[in-house]
């Protein structure tokens, strides 16, 4: 109730004032609203109040880092300091919780506040690129993608992850673009090794968060490219984060990659807000930046995996019980079940699980020479050698039903690696280019 008095209570003063009670940038250094009490609903104190510390160990704060006119009295919510949740303020009082300050109730602008131009070069909209997860990026900069491109906008082959020198160079050009507030704050991102991904691909990423996905095309001189990771569309066709339907299941085992909307643990509760100290006072409030999504505000409260531990997503309930995980299914087991129902393109999972492939039910269906995939259904060429005389034809395929399997590349035999029957007579089937999944 508190919450919807304090919603009316903004909207009335935009009306009356023209200022927008919510925040356009992740950080939030532009928001001039007049909101001022925390998430939790603690009183903020003046700025130039006396008995303030310095909590920010990494930054001055400075008047000139206001972006209204710093009165004596002023006690708003802002972010003079580049926190990486937006707006906060030190508190008065937090009834014997011994908390000095906590972010605000500061939410994004909706869609007619925010602008989704594409950046020059990026080549977000291409009408022949994947628009299915995982195989595009819900954000621009893409922290979530775990697709398997491997080729920069220029066309250059990505190099290897585990190929990197061991050099100050390569760690000081991890952190060469960001800000000396957010370089102290995140000491992790110069080591590439704590990135979610296994270094021996060289599937493009954005590790140490620049503009969008990325990876090195030369290390002699630190040489590296954007790749052109297409925006995922939502079914609406918009592709704002906060108007899209991510995908609700994982890609790897810890799932700090997951950016769906699932706000309620394994066990029922609901979650708390990250950006929240109540009833759970923590400290993942430093691995912000870890989050896949574009940016946090107050509303967020959906499972994540931002320190990358146990099983995958989890969040803090609302109980205060503490940290609890959430139930996210693989994406595997996500198309496995829909290609049952006869959806087998709801992701764009074009890679396999292991060697052999055995298991794949993605949608490839040319093979690595170019040569389109005939039907499996067809029996092109009856029941050639590798299948077993001791089973049915229909029985090597998952579900019993090579018609499911249209003309997918598959490996319903013991082939080296997911493959198909193509029109030639002498060859009969190709290998398909399905490369392996990325999975850590």
């Amino acid at each position: 109730m508190q919450n919807v008095a304090r919603c009316a209570e903004q909207g009335a003063m935009m009306a009356h004032s023209g200022i927008r009670e919510c925040k356009v940038t992740p950080k939030g250094g532009e928001y001039m609203g007049r909101n001022n009490v925390t998430i939790s609903g603690f009183p903020c104190k003046p700025w130039q109040d006396a008995e303030n510390k310095e909590e920010d160990r990494f930054a001055t704060i400075s008047i000139s880092t206001f972006p209204d006119e710093h009165k004596v009295e002023h006690n708003y919510c802002r972010n003079p300091n580049g926190k990486p949740g937006g707006p906060w303020c030190n508190i008065k009082d937090s009834g014997g919780l011994d908390l000095l300050w906590e972010y605000c109730d500061v939410v994004f602008c909706g869609p007619d506040d925010q602008e989704e131009a594409c950046e020059a070069g990026s080549q977000c909209d291409p009408s022949d690129a994947p628009r299915k997860y995982p195989e595009c990026r819900m954000t621009e900069m893409g922290k979530e993608y775990m697709g398997t491109r491997s080729q920069t906008e220029s066309g250059k082959k990505c190099l290897h992850w585990k190929d990197k020198p061991e050099s100050k160079e390569l760690d000081d050009f991890m952190v060469s673009h960001l800000s000396i507030e957010d370089v102290r704050r995140a000491p992790w991102e110069r080591d590439l090794e704590t990135w979610n991904f296994k270094l021996d691909w060289n599937y493009c990423r954005n590790p140490g968060f620049r503009k969008r996905p990325w990876c090195f095309v030369s290390y002699e001189n630190l040489s590296w490219e954007y790749c052109n990771i297409p925006f995922c569309k939502s079914p609406n066709g918009m592709r704002n984060f906060h108007q899209s339907n991510p995908m609700e299941c994982k890609l790897t085992s810890n799932g700090r990659e997951y950016a769906g909307f699932t706000n309620v643990a394994r066990n029922g509760e609901k979650c708390q807000p990250w950006l929240s100290q109540t009833p759970n006072k923590h400290s993942n409030l430093l691995s912000l930046p870890m989050f896949p999504d574009p940016g946090i505000d107050s509303r967020h409260n959906y499972c994540r995996n931002p320190n990358n531990v146990g099983s995958g997503p989890w969040c803090y309930t609302e109980t205060g019980t503490g940290p609890h995980e959430c139930e996210i299914p693989f994406c595997w087991d996500f198309l496995r079940k829909a290609a049952l129902n006869g959806n087998p393109t709801v992701l764009d999972l074009d890679c396999r699980l292991t060697e052999m492939g055995k298991e794949y039910v993605g949608i490839v269906r040319v093979t690595e020479s170019g040569a389109p995939c005939l039907s499996w259904d067809f029996q092109p060429y009856g029941k050639t050698d590798d299948f077993d005389t001791a089973i049915s034809y229909e029985k090597h395929f998952q579900w019993g039903n090579p018609s499911k399997h249209r003309n997918f590349c598959r490996n319903p035999t013991s082939k080296n690696r997911p493959w198909c029957f193509v029109d030639d007579p002498e060859k009969k089937w190709e290998y398909c280019d399905v490369p392996l999944c990325p999975i850590a």
